[in-house]
């Protein structure tokens, strides 16, 4: 198996046991982040696609970046890129909205 199989096991398992992503298809989240990585170098593609900027969207508003989510279920090893360049994704994708990470935007009394 390769990093990116075990990277893509892991984010759908934990994705399928996060209450707050239920309603989205974990599959589906996973590709649309793949998509914004070579999967071959692990560099960013940029300029990001829709569906990275999308489902980076979507796991922020779901507030999964929050202190007390990411304490109750900490991200899978393989997406410590998205967390640690949150703020970067953020300028480059369009229309993203505020940053719900750590304690900030919505994360505030969401523990």
């Amino acid at each position: 198996a390769t990093d990116s199989t075990n990277g893509t096991d892991a984010f759908i398992a934990w994705c399928e046991d996060n209450a707050s992503l239920q309603a989205f298809n974990c599959t589906d989240l996973d590709a649309g982040l793949n998509d914004g990585v070579d999967a071959a170098t692990g560099v960013p593609n940029l300029p990001f696609s829709v569906d990275f900027c999308a489902t980076a969207q979507t796991l922020n508003d779901a507030l999964v970046f929050c202190a007390a989510s990411l304490e109750a279920r900490p991200f899978p090893p393989s997406g410590q890129g998205l967390l640690d360049n949150l703020e970067f994704v953020r300028l480059l994708c369009e229309d993203f909205g505020p940053l719900n990470d750590g304690d900030r935007g919505n994360c505030t009394g969401s523990k």
